[in-house]
């Protein structure tokens, strides 16, 4: 039989087009990598001491290091016990079991998706899916629990990003039949959103909503003009994403969606930055205080001595509290359009933003020359170094990084006392035990960086050593690194023929789920 001309060079529907993915049963659990670890770090601690030291205290110590070891096997046994793979497939997956037995499963039966992210400190990380699938006039979740390596794809990543799409599009499209898409405490159809439970209880047309961010691990939907959400959802929750990504995409086609807030130039409130000053503070303040009321009462009660300790205690008392009233008092309320701290009365403008200082202790941004306001100064012992606070020192250094493009056109512009940004060059001055070194400029594509820490390694193409050590804790660094990166794209995206040549913007789209990314760095808060 003579083959057709025309075939299609997509795989069978039903072929694999990933290699099994191991979702159940994962070595990788810490009730196995802990105990088992633990008892191998005892273990060689007792051979040592077997044959250096003391013989039975090291047969005691390897005793110790088996017994350790019981519920790490017993948790292997169990883990392998559970072993399950999952292969993605053209239109949805196979599960197949221990045993050998195989379930396909179809995108049409998937009726809900969530997800959540454990990163390790060797850059690899854990994933946690839930697909809920619709068979048999029944539901069943499917749990994949899984492993991936440091510095490679999601091989999970196609399959939810194409059923969150799925789920979107049939959930508009059904509206006429009354479609809806469920999660944990409400639920969408054609009226709006359905809030079940608590105070904002309700149905909310869709006219009504008018924002969307994800920030402190929530999705979180804003109504009208209302500057603090009303309603919002563990983005780890069922179908939480799906509905995040179905609102944006009717709020981003409206043309007043990013417009100001008749009541509030700053726009809604998307986060709050805290220090870990309470933290420290409450460790100090609840153990002191109850110190100090007891000598206190014994010194009012018994003997004046009492006193004395009370005394000392008290100061430390007054120290956490001290420390946790400036918690308050030093947040930062991260807005669309600037910042806010409450607790100084202060605020700024993003439009307005001359300068910024971001390091692990402290935050200071400064209005432009000629602009008058108050500059924003935060100080913390320590500060949460999170995503989320990742994604908003990045967006405001943006805001500085934009502005510096456009100036770049017209000639150079300062990044650091050491760093220069020239339209075709970047230049770097050393700085040494007899002064500084002579400005060298050097082609953009010629140079490379490298972060450790805190600093920066600059590199040029030729030498083997970092030309400049550049610390990441001075001011204006973060959006010169920006601006930096800009420009290496702008680069690479000269080799395409149909891009420009000359260093432009890139575009931002809105992110769906950075939960899922190919290496990325996505922002959460939506614009």
């Amino acid at each position: 039989m003579a083959k057709p001309l025309h075939t299609s060079s997509l795989p069978p529907r039903s072929k694999s087009l990933t290699r099994p993915i191991l979702v159940g049963g994962t070595l990788h659990s810490g009730w196995v990598v802990g105990p088992l670890g633990l008892a191998a770090i005892i273990a060689i601690v007792g051979v040592i001491m077997m044959f250096r030291t003391n013989f039975i205290v090291g047969l005691v110590t390897l005793a110790i290091a088996a017994a350790l070891s019981v519920p790490g096997l017993i948790a292997v046994a169990i883990q392998l016990t559970r072993r399950r793979w999952l292969e993605v497939t053209l239109d949805g997956f196979v599960l197949v079991r221990r045993d050998g037995s195989r379930l396909t499963i179809n995108d049409e039966q998937i009726i809900a998706l969530s997800n959540q992210t454990w990163p390790n400190s060797d850059g690899s990380y854990m994933r946690r899916v839930l697909i809920e699938i619709e068979k048999e006039e029944r539901t069943e979740t499917i749990e994949c629990f899984y492993h991936v390596a440091a510095n490679n794809a999601d091989p999970m990543y196609a399959l939810v990003e194409r059923n969150t799409t799925a789920l979107v599009r049939r959930t508009v499209e059904g509206q006429d039949q009354r479609a809806r898409l469920i999660g944990v405490g409400w639920h969408y159809d054609r009226d709006g959103l359905h809030v079940h439970h608590g105070p904002r209880r309700g149905v909310y047309p869709l006219e009504e909503l008018t924002y969307l961010a994800y920030f402190d691990s929530q999705v979180k939907i804003y109504r009208n003009a209302e500057v603090n959400p009303f309603f919002c959802m563990p983005d780890t929750s069922r179908n939480a994403q799906v509905l995040g990504r179905l609102l944006w995409e009717i709020m981003s086609q409206r043309p007043t969606v990013n417009d100001p807030l008749p009541c509030e130039p700053l726009g809604r409130r998307m986060r709050t930055i805290y220090g870990r000053d309470y933290l420290v503070g409450s460790f100090i303040l609840i153990p002191f205080g109850i110190l100090m009321a007891f000598f206190l009462i014994g010194g009012v009660l018994g003997s004046p001595f009492f006193l004395i300790p009370a005394a000392g205690f008290g100061i430390l008392f007054f120290l956490g509290v001290w420390l946790v009233w400036r918690t308050s008092y030093m947040r930062i309320d991260y807005h669309q359009f600037g910042v806010r701290q409450p607790g100084r009365g202060r605020s700024l403008l993003f439009e307005n933003l001359g300068s910024m200082r971001w390091t692990n202790t402290n935050i200071r941004l400064d209005p432009m020359p000629g602009v008058v306001g108050p500059c924003i100064v935060f100080q913390t012992i320590s500060l949460y170094f999170t995503h989320d606070h990742a994604v908003i020192r990045d967006y405001i250094a943006s805001k500085i990084a934009e502005r510096w493009l456009k100036e770049l056109g017209n000639g150079p512009v300062r990044w650091t006392p050491n760093l220069r940004f020239l339209p075709q060059a970047l230049e770097y001055q050393t700085s040494g035990v007899f002064g500084r070194g002579a400005p060298v400029s050097v082609p953009y594509s010629a140079t490379s960086y490298y972060l450790i820490q805190n600093k920066m390694d600059l590199f040029v193409q030729g030498a083997s050593y970092a030309v400049l050590k550049q610390s990441i804790e001075v001011t204006n660094f973060h959006p010169g690194l920006i601006l930096l990166n800009w420009i290496y794209q702008s680069i690479n995206a000269q080799g395409k023929p149909e891009e420009k040549a000359r260093f432009s913007l890139p575009t931002r789209k809105p992110t769906t789920d950075d939960r899922f990314t190919r290496g990325e760095q996505d922002i959460k808060s939506i614009e």
